[in-house]
C-alpha cells in the first residue's frame, strides 16, 4: 500500500515538473511554485520507498497462516527492492 502511495507522489511530482515547464516556456510564468512542489513530493517519495526496503524485511504481515509469513515478506521485500532499484536507473 505505502510502496503505491510513494509510486503516485513520484508520478504527481513528474506532473507538477512537466506543468511547470510547459508554464515557463510557452506562457514565461514562474514556475518555482510547480518546482517546490514537484521537489519535496518527489523526495518523500523517494527517501520514502527506501526506508520501505528494511521495513519490509521484517514488518509482520498481518494474516494468519499455518504456513507463516515468510513468503510473502519476501516478495514484498523483492517488490520494494526492484522499484528502488528501478529508481536509480
Amino acid at each position: 500500500m505505502y510502496l503505491g502511495i510513494f509510486l503516485l507522489m513520484i508520478v504527481s511530482a513528474w506532473a507538477f515538473e512537466l506543468i511547470g515547464e510547459y508554464l515557463w516556456v510557452r506562457h514565461h510564468i514562474s514556475s518555482y511554485p510547480q518546482e517546490w512542489i514537484s521537489m519535496i513530493l518527489g523526495w518523500i517519495a523517494i527517501v520514502g520507498i527506501f526506508s520501505l526496503i528494511p521495513i519490509s524485511a521484517f514488518r509482520p504481515y498481518n494474516k494468519f497462516s499455518l504456513k507463516g509469513n515468510c513468503k510473502q515478506r519476501a516478495k514484498i521485500f523483492t517488490l520494494t527492492t526492484i522499484t528502488a532499484i528501478g529508481l536509480i536507473v
